[in-house]
């Protein structure tokens, strides 16, 4: 049973993002009660609910209909001049991999762990043989990934996604004409757009589609007006996608949420802190690539729509108790519908037990990838070329194979994704008094 079949068994599937205590405050139950809970999730535990106060600052959050979608309803995908030479698998028991020159592949599959950095590639990719025009990607068009592995089969297809970060700008007018005969809608131009490919399970070919960049909202970020993370929201099959990993928290880094079926979009605008005591990232440099401020290239999400980001700091962490220094920190990101989008502190990354260095804790690293699986977030870091695990809870680091190093990865590894997401267990913890199984006149222990 997948994550979101679990959370719809305990109605919970379709709940919206909430959040989870802050670090500082503590749980008031026993911690029987923790660890059995803990162990029931298999990965990362948010618990109950305590909400921080609302950001105030002015928001750019937008919310709407793309325009390309609009105008072809229900028939938005078309043939690309893309392929890859072997039958993609989709499964959501499969730590995907996305790279330059080789397009997708696995690190593991049957829901094995990752072990070192070995590749099995779908063949290769290629941009000729596809049935269609090139909507202006390059031989990087895989190098960006997210997988909608239909776990509930709720849309009766499974789907490897993938899109170019140096597709901007693209050709995507010239190809919209080719395959629809028409002019691309008013207002969608080569450089506040870009292609989003897709492959069915079992296929070779891509289709494409158009999808909104950073510019559509009004980024003027430079050579940063792109995204480059996602992951599918598997319960609806959406895309969460995260900006440029050469932006920065607090000023140029924005997260969208688009659906590639009707064109709805939930642009986050500049991510606000969620308390003033997570609030530990610097004002200064746009593009702080990969100094303080810097967010990695790559998201991962949770069961409710939370997304995990990677963002670089060289601050004091006053509700953990850290001075000043350089640190690599987890962070939660909470959107929102109708305002900001809001982050929140979840760990400093640090060294596990038995590791020998593990530069991604101490040192701003360039991380091309992050994706959730089997209960740990895994991890490209140094440029793509290093495999780790992260424990999610505590942000202890682990180098895969575990040691003294970390595996290296095909070249040019770009990106990692899964079809799954960390569970998320959310509710009241009663003190069943009577040892009967009713809560009823239980006092809450937390809520």
């Amino acid at each position: 049973m997948g994550n979101d079949t679990l959370l719809a068994a305990s109605g919970l599937a379709g709940a919206k993002p909430r959040k989870a205590p802050a670090k500082h405050q503590k749980w008031a139950k026993p911690a029987a009660f923790l660890t059995a809970f803990t162990l029931m999730v298999g990965g990362l535990f948010l618990g109950n609910t305590l909400l921080a106060p609302e950001a105030s600052a002015a928001s750019s959050h937008k919310t709407g209909v793309f325009p390309v979608q609009a105008a072809n309803p229900g028939s938005s995908w078309w043939a690309s001049s893309n392929q890859i030479t072997q039958p993609l698998a989709i499964s959501d028991q499969s730590l995907y991999i996305g790279g330059l020159n080789f397009g997708w592949g696995t690190l593991a599959t049957g829901g094995q762990l990752p072990t070192n950095g070995t590749v099995e590639r779908f063949g290769s990719q290629q941009q000729t043989g596809g049935g269609g025009p090139n909507p202006g990607s390059d031989v990087e068009w895989n190098d960006t990934l997210a997988v909608d592995a239909d776990v509930d089969g709720v849309r009766g297809a499974k789907y490897g996604y993938s899109w170019d970060f140096n597709a901007v700008p693209s050709t995507v007018a010239a190809a919209y004409r080719t395959s629809t005969g028409n002019t691309i809608p008013s207002g969608v131009t080569d450089v506040n757009s870009m292609p989003l490919f897709r492959i069915k399970d079992g296929e070779t070919k891509a289709q494409y589609t158009v999808m909104p960049t950073p510019a559509w909202f009004g980024a003027t970020d430079g050579a940063y007006l792109y995204w480059s993370g996602g992951e599918v929201l598997q319960g609806s099959g959406k895309i969460m996608l995260s900006a440029a990993e050469c932006t920065s928290l607090n000023q140029s880094f924005t997260m969208m949420v688009f659906d590639p079926a009707t064109g709805e979009y939930n642009f986050s605008g500049t991510i606000q802190p969620a308390t003033t005591g997570d609030n530990i990232f610097s004002d200064g440099a746009m593009n702080p690539c990969p100094g303080p401020g810097y967010v990695a290239s790559d998201m991962a999400l949770d069961s409710v729509g939370n997304a995990y980001i990677v963002v670089t700091s060289d601050q004091a962490a006053p509700t953990f108790g850290l001075n000043a220094a350089t640190r690599m920190w987890l962070v939660r990101v909470v959107p929102s519908e109708t305002s900001n989008w809001t982050y929140e502190l979840v760990a400093p990354l640090t060294a596990g037990a038995g590791q020998g260095a593990v530069a991604i804790g101490t040192n701003a690293q360039l991380i091309y990838g992050l994706a959730f699986y089997q209960g740990n977030l895994y991890a490209l870091y140094g440029g793509a070329t290093n495999l780790v695990r992260i424990n999610p809870t505590s942000g202890q680091v682990f180098n895969i194979p575990n040691g003294t190093s970390a595996a290296t990865v095909y070249p040019l590894s770009y990106d990692l994704a899964s079809g799954q997401t960390a569970t998320v267990v959310q509710g009241t913890v009663y003190n069943d008094t009577a040892g009967d199984g009713s809560v009823a006149g239980d006092p809450a222990l937390a809520s």
